[in-house]
């Protein structure tokens, strides 16, 4: 009991806090209150920022997030005021002064006028801020190259129209039986090879063949592009006899300038037992699926891929893959050739036209992964096929992969010479008959084909010449049903009667203002001597 209680004694005896003099100390002022807790750096206005980080921390709307208005006061503490503030006004440039704002380099600032701008959106811009005369208000004119009302879509009543002469350009002395146009002598104008002369541009006027920049001894196709990718446009000349029938392919290496002659190509593909090699060619689609752009060759009832010009010369037996018929005499196969995606599946296929074939001819539409190799049309692809009475099915022109009615998929178009065109709308697999075309053009046909959108309405065109009637038509898609040159929307007639008028090639930009122009021939015009025209097209 007594260490109980003095142990009870020493907890009372704990000494009490006294003052300087010594007197106890009765407050909680000299007293550490150690559940206190630290505050650390202020926040005054709750606005989540600390005061070293906020500009202003007595107004909650002031800190580096805040959004920046138009009123003299720097919200985001960027030491800029009223920068980027989200009422300020949005100011169109109008530097032509036509009233109308370009959306181009618009700018935002907290202003009510701003020099040279207007302000508010119309939903109208300006396409062209350079030329008071184009503006969403202004009139369309024809012809002149420029969007005039910025709609993006041309003009009624400025689709091509008229006759020869209209022809922007002509060119007369050959028949205009081959040609190609292309950049050959590398100045940025549109070149053409035509038969045996290549004709340095500006195309414009008529022009002399006597005066052209380089001259073919001979040729029986022609092809122009940059095949070996050195930024000139070079030209295969197919020649499909060289004496003893065997034919060949010639390439000339652009710039092509001075005389030229076949002996001067820098490579070549010599025909040895295949009658007729070089008689139509192709380039611009991957069939081999390896990237590259492939080239087609036609010649001897057969088609030969190459995935390359050759460097040297070569034979056709260099060729990477040989297509034939495989029916009874060849049928004429490969008279025309094309390369598009057909069926839809991704990849490039060949299309070759046989007019004579089981009578009255066919077409094939071959996977070009399928044909990389050497095989028979009569084995692999989708066929169409013309019924009795059709009479030669791709004589008179072929055309593959442009789009008439729309719908992402590529059409063809076929020609028998004396009895018109068949369309058959995309995708082309399977079996097709010329019973069961989507479009019949019927009459005679020559340079059938499909051209790209003339008039930018979203639709590709139907080709075709009437040398009887000396005119040549474009339907402008889409197109479908039973079609005569009363229904076609561009009808060139001929000078004179009688002068072959009307065979159409494909376009090609020689006016340079984006769009595909018209290239037709006659080769009876200019007192028999033949005559090209190019008609430009004023879509704009």
């Amino acid at each position: 009991m007594l260490l109980l209680l003095l142990a009870c004694s020493s907890d009372k005896d704990v000494a009490t806090p006294t003052d300087d003099t010594g007197d106890p100390v009765t407050d909680d002022s000299a007293r550490v209150d150690d559940s206190a807790e630290d505050t650390g750096p202020f926040d005054e206005d709750g606005d989540g920022y600390l005061a070293q980080d906020d500009c202003d921390d007595q107004n909650i709307g002031i800190h580096p997030d805040a959004n920046e208005f138009c009123d003299g006061v720097d919200q985001d503490c960027d030491d800029v005021i009223d920068e980027g503030a989200i009422d300020a006004t949005i100011f169109y440039p109008d530097a032509d002064e036509d009233g109308y704002g370009a959306l181009e380099n618009r700018v935002k600032v907290c202003a009510d006028e701003l020099e040279g701008h207007l302000s508010g959106g119309t939903g109208q811009w300006d396409c062209d801020d350079e030329n008071p005369d184009v503006h969403p208000g202004a009139d369309e004119v024809c012809g002149n190259g420029h969007d005039d009302d910025c709609d993006g879509l041309p003009a009624e009543g400025c689709r091509l129209e008229g006759d020869v002469t209209a022809a922007d350009c002509v060119i007369p002395g050959t028949p205009g039986a081959h040609l190609s146009a292309a950049d050959f002598n590398g100045d940025g104008d549109l070149d053409l090879a035509i038969d045996t002369y290549v004709l340095a541009g500006p195309l414009l006027g008529e022009m002399d063949v006597g005066a052209s920049a380089a001259v073919l001894s001979e040729a029986d196709s022609l092809l122009g592009a940059d095949f070996d990718e050195d930024g000139y446009a070079d030209l295969l000349v197919g020649v499909t006899s060289d004496g003893d029938g065997a034919g060949g392919l010639f390439h000339l290496p652009g710039p092509l300038t001075g005389s030229l002659t076949v002996t001067d190509a820098n490579s070549r593909i010599q025909g040895t037992d295949a009658e007729g090699f070089g008689s139509a060619l192709h380039w611009g689609e991957d069939l081999s699926d390896d990237g590259n752009e492939d080239l087609l060759v036609a010649g001897d009832e057969s088609v030969r891929l190459f995935d390359r010009m050759r460097d040297n010369p070569e034979t056709v037996e260099v060729a990477d893959a040989l297509v034939t018929s495989g029916g009874p005499g060849g049928g004429g196969f490969g008279a025309a050739i094309d390369a598009a995606d057909m069926d839809g599946d991704g990849l490039a296929d060949l299309v070759v036209a046989a007019p004579e074939f089981a009578t009255d001819g066919a077409v094939w539409v071959l996977s070009g992964h399928a044909v990389w190799d050497e095989v028979q049309a009569s084995d692999v692809g989708h066929h169409v096929e013309a019924l009795s009475g059709v009479g030669a099915f791709g004589s008179g022109g072929l055309g593959a992969g442009e789009d008439i009615d729309g719908d992402g998929n590529a059409d063809l178009l076929v020609a028998d010479s004396d009895n018109g065109a068949w369309l058959f709308l995309g995708p082309i697999d399977g079996w097709r008959s010329t019973d069961g075309a989507d479009g019949r053009f019927p009459g005679q046909a020559s340079g059938a084909g499909l051209l790209s959108d003339l008039d930018l309405d979203g639709y590709d065109e139907v080709r075709l010449g009437r040398p009887d009637s000396s005119a040549a038509y474009v339907w402008y898609g889409p197109v479908s049903g039973v079609q005569t040159p009363a229904d076609a929307q561009l009808t060139l007639h001929a000078e004179n009667d009688g002068e072959g008028f009307g065979t159409v090639h494909d376009a090609a930009d020689a006016s340079n203002n984006g769009l595909g122009d018209v290239f037709v021939s006659a080769d009876g015009a200019r007192e028999g001597t033949g005559a090209a025209y190019i008609f430009f097209n004023t879509a704009y």
